[in-house]
């Protein structure tokens, strides 16, 4: 009875830290989609997806019984942004072969690590959920302006009430978030990394390396001008100054091997005196 209450324990403590991955990286992120289209088309899409559900009965089911629906769609969404998202993440193979090595050698530290990486992918997922609906904002008024010629009016310029300045508002700090979600999933993108090499040192049996470890590889393309948008371009500045500090710690032992004099063998005559 015992073995089968322990061996029930492991495999609920195997499935937790998948579960909790799917939740914030997957179903958090889609959240914030669906809400956020929601909003952009005046609380139209979630009424159609309950009616859906629920053979146009939604009013008639329990809002509790909205949770899973809603629960399930944003679990699509976010895999359905799931590919944009790894677009902001540069391909580490050396940090990806020793988290593979992790998970078969050591299932016990992974959720360590599965943790972070499942936030840096919520981060991640946010910033390009906000971004999306953004865009949709400026094409839904783009289309206002298209249809009315005072359609821009009210959401940017008008004088006339608090809703439309609350709209700009919240357009505003929407974009200042996504800014602040994209810092942060490229900042937790370098703390997995670091964390998954020094859980392979310490599988190895090393000691911790209390230096940062630094990326020397040039970043390309949406990489720089990831770096670019959240004015990251120090990153090239240190990188030199960690090179020249390797270069000044490696000048003493080249120097005790290098030749002290650069004269021809056997010409030992050494300058006189320069005449007066």
């Amino acid at each position: 009875m015992a073995d089968e209450a322990s061996g029930l324990a492991e495999k609920v403590n195997g499935v937790i830290p998948f579960l909790f991955f799917d939740l914030i990286a997957r179903v958090a992120p889609g959240l914030v989609l669906l809400f956020g289209i929601n909003y952009v088309c005046d609380g139209q899409i979630t009424k159609a997806i309950l009616n859906v559900a629920f053979n146009d009965q939604a009013h008639d089911a329990s809002p509790v019984a909205w949770i899973p629906v809603l629960l399930i769609v944003g679990y699509i969404l976010g895999h359905g942004i799931s590919p944009i998202v790894k677009l902001l993440d540069k391909k580490d193979h050396e940090v990806s072969q020793k988290y593979n090595d992790l998970r078969l050698k050591f299932p016990g530290v992974t959720p360590i690590a599965m943790r972070i990486r499942a936030e840096y992918i919520m981060y991640g997922g946010f910033a390009i959920s906000l971004v999306i609906v953004l865009a949709l904002t400026l094409l839904n008024q783009l289309r206002n302006l298209l249809i009315n010629a005072d359609g821009l009016k009210g959401w940017w310029r008008s004088a006339s009430g608090d809703q439309h300045y609350a709209g700009a508002l919240l357009f505003w700090s929407a974009l200042v978030v996504a800014w602040l979600m994209l810092h942060r999933n490229q900042a937790t993108i370098e703390t997995y990394r670091t964390t998954v090499r020094e859980l392979d040192r310490a599988a190895a049996g090393l000691p911790p390396v209390e230096a940062t470890i630094l990326d020397s590889e040039a970043k390309h393309g949406i990489h720089f001008w990831i770096d670019v948008i959240l004015f990251r371009r120090g990153w090239r500045r240190r990188l030199r100054e960690k090179i020249k500090e390797m270069g000044n710690k490696a000048k003493p032992a080249t120097e005790a091997v290098a030749p002290t004099s650069t004269l021809p063998a056997g010409n030992t005559a050494s300058p006189g005196p320069h005449p007066s």
